[in-house]
């Protein structure tokens, strides 16, 4: 991604170098409630975001994914058609692309390893909404949180993964 002469990159997004907190994300939506689904995309976009599809079903995410490549996949874990933890896996597999769980359930499915950096409990407003997602994206830098972390959203502590065999 090339960035403009009055910004500087950090990872895969552009940032003004005035303003570390206004940048723009890539994002795709996993909601099988259509009127949360089109809130979060209002919400999202009125806070300079992309949203790059709507799914309402595992097998829809798996394909926007690949089709638009998101930054971040905003991922409800029960799905009417398929299972957000498993299509977290599949896309964080293929593409490396992270979830960040957001439904009423509290705990951390085990089976979602290192496919999604942390859950944001429902229901959430526009505010906790967007200082999540710019949490996630510090955290995504590589950077620690500046902001006060929302009391409905949990960061999964990040598993080191290896590519190598170990001795």
């Amino acid at each position: 991604m090339s960035c403009c002469k009055d910004f500087c990159s950090i990872g895969n997004i552009c940032m003004s170098e005035a303003d570390h907190t206004d940048h723009v994300m890539r994002i795709l939506i996993v909601e099988d409630e259509s009127i949360i689904a089109l809130s979060t995309q209002a919400d999202l976009e009125e806070a300079g975001h992309t949203v790059v599809g709507i799914a309402m079903t595992s097998r829809e995410a798996f394909e926007l994914a690949e089709s638009g490549r998101p930054d971040l996949v905003l991922m409800d874990v029960r799905l009417a058609e398929g299972n957000g933890v498993e299509a977290a896996w599949a896309i964080h597999t293929h593409w490396g692309i992270l979830s960040l769980f957001a439904t009423s359930y509290v705990e951390k499915p085990a089976s979602a390893g290192s496919a999604a950096i942390g859950c944001l409990k429902k229901p959430y407003g526009q505010r906790s909404l967007v200082r999540s997602i710019e949490i996630v994206e510090q955290v995504m830098n590589g950077l620690e949180p500046t902001l006060p972390l929302p009391r409905n959203l949990e960061l999964y502590p990040r598993e080191i993964i290896t590519t190598e065999p170990l001795a």
